[in-house]
């Protein structure tokens, strides 16, 4: 069963794919088998933070974000929230996270109108159903919005 705020098993096959296995960041390519191993395995990066309004002490909160769970606001990653690229998103280079679109800040623009800068695709918007569209690199003051 998928707790509230985490991506179901189809929507993680949708990001995979869309991924092509690999990290966004670093275009490492990943083992599916090894998915939340802390080194040398892969996890799913929530560009927007399950933890900004999509729940609350495990339980959904009402008028939640319901777009948190879809593929527009995951991204594979190397690593965990503490180690490798999605360590370093979550919180060794955080700025960076946000600069590149590993990282969307609450409130601001939903994941699916905010482009990420993709390894394998470039500068790219990600769509709902597990797809992405070509998008140009955000400027700078959009940046830091």
């Amino acid at each position: 069963m998928t707790k509230p705020g985490e991506f179901s098993p189809d929507v993680v096959e949708l990001i995979w794919i869309r991924d092509g296995g690999a990290c966004v960041d670093c275009g490492m390519p990943q083992v599916r088998e090894r998915r939340g191993e802390a080194f040398g395995g892969w996890s799913i990066q929530h560009r927007e933070a399950r933890g900004a309004g999509g729940t609350s002490k495990g339980a959904v909160r009402k008028n939640a974000r319901p777009w948190l769970v879809l593929a527009s606001n995951g991204a594979v990653m190397c690593g965990t929230g503490v180690t490798g690229c999605h360590g370093r998103a979550e919180t060794k280079d955080r700025r960076r996270a946000f600069d590149l679109g590993f990282a969307v800040r609450p409130g601001v623009r939903r994941p699916a109108e905010m482009p990420i800068r993709h390894a394998l695709h470039g500068w790219v918007t990600l769509t709902d159903d597990g797809d992405w569209e070509p998008a140009e690199a955000p400027e700078e003051e959009a940046i830091a919005a």
